[in-house]
C-alpha cells in the first residue's frame, strides 16, 4: 500500500472544464462551477450528486473488464484532450499529482496517472496510491442519506432548523433578517441549496456573523449543527447552491435519526453491505 504524502493541492479527482463536456462523455455539471460560489441552478441539482456517486462506484471497481474507447462509443481523440488538460494542470502546478480512470458500460476504457504522489522526493503517481478523500466524503455521506425521505423537513430530525431566517443588513443591535419563503428540506442539504453562506472569508457583514458563531470549532457534529441552527441564512432554501456545511449538517441528521454515531450507521449499512 501506498500513502500520498505530497502537498496538499494533489488530487485523484479533476473538475471536468467545459470543452471537454459533449465531447467523449456528456458531464451534467453546470458551467463554471467552483467551490464557495453562488449558482441559481438551471438544471435538476441532484443530477451533480448522481454523477459523484457514478465516479466514486467507478474508482472502487478495480476488477472491472477493459475495453477500447471506440468498443463502447467513446472518442479516443476526446480522451486526449482530457489527458492534455490534466497533464497541463500538474506542470503549471495546480495539482502536484493526478490520477483518471473512466469506465463506461461496465468496462475500463481509460485509467492514466500524472505528476507525482510527492514531488519534493520525487515519487512518481502510481494507480494503487491512496488519497485522503477529504470533501469526496460528502458523497459517502449523501449515499448514507438515500435511506432518508429527501422531501422532508430537516427540522423534523433537526429542530435547530425550524422557522428559519434570512440575512437581510447587520446594524447596531444586531443582525436584521426575515422568514425564509420555504423550509430547509433534506434535499437542499444533499444539492448544497440549503441556504447557508459559504462561511468566513469574503469580509461581508454575513461573512463575520459567521466567523463569530465558531461553527467550524465545534467539537461534534450535533454541536455544528446547534451553532449554525442560531444564524441566519444568505438565500433562501432550494434558491441558489453555495458550497458550504450542508453535508455536515447531514451527518448529523443521520446520526439523530439513527441513534447511532456516523461511522457506525455508514458501516452497518453502506461499507459492510458493499
Amino acid at each position: 500500500k501506498k500513502t500520498n504524502q505530497s502537498a496538499p493541492h494533489s488530487s485523484a479527482f479533476i473538475a471536468v472544464p467545459e470543452r471537454l463536456r459533449g465531447g467523449a462523455i456528456d458531464f451534467p455539471w453546470p458551467a463554471g462551477l467552483n467551490p464557495g460560489m453562488t449558482l441559481r441552478p438551471t438544471r435538476p441539482p441532484l443530477r451533480i450528486l448522481v454523477a459523484c456517486l457514478g465516479w466514486a462506484s467507478i474508482l472502487t471497481a478495480g476488477d472491472l473488464p477493459t475495453a477500447t474507447p471506440e468498443s463502447v462509443g467513446v472518442s479516443t481523440a476526446r480522451l486526449e484532450t482530457m489527458h492534455q488538460f490534466v497533464a497541463e494542470a500538474v506542470e503549471s502546478y495546480p495539482l502536484t499529482g493526478a490520477i483518471t480512470l473512466i469506465a463506461r458500460r461496465g468496462k475500463v476504457i481509460d485509467w492514466q496517472t500524472y505528476g507525482y504522489q510527492d514531488k519534493l522526493k520525487g515519487v512518481p503517481m502510481e494507480k494503487d496510491a491512496i488519497f485522503a478523500l477529504a470533501s469526496m466524503t460528502k458523497t459517502i455521506v449523501s449515499a448514507g442519506a438515500m435511506l432518508l425521505r429527501l422531501s422532508d423537513p430537516v427540522s423534523k430530525y433537526l429542530p435547530e432548523f425550524r422557522d428559519p431566517q434570512v440575512f437581510v443588513r447587520l446594524d447596531a443591535s444586531g443582525p436584521v433578517t426575515r422568514p425564509a419563503m420555504s423550509s430547509m428540506q433534506i434535499r437542499h442539504l444533499l444539492t448544497h441549496t440549503a441556504g447557508w453562506a459559504a462561511g468566513p472569508g469574503d469580509g461581508s457583514d454575513l461573512a463575520r456573523l459567521y466567523s463569530s458563531n465558531g461553527y467550524r470549532d465545534a467539537s461534534s457534529l450535533e454541536e455544528m449543527a446547534e451553532r449554525l441552527g442560531q444564524l441566519p441564512l444568505q438565500d433562501d432554501p432550494g434558491t441558489a447552491y453555495v458550497y458550504g456545511p450542508a453535508i455536515d449538517v447531514l451527518g448529523a441528521l443521520i446520526q439523530r435519526v439513527s441513534g447511532q454515531p456516523l461511522e457506525a450507521f455508514l458501516k452497518q449499512h453502506l461499507f459492510e453491505p458493499l
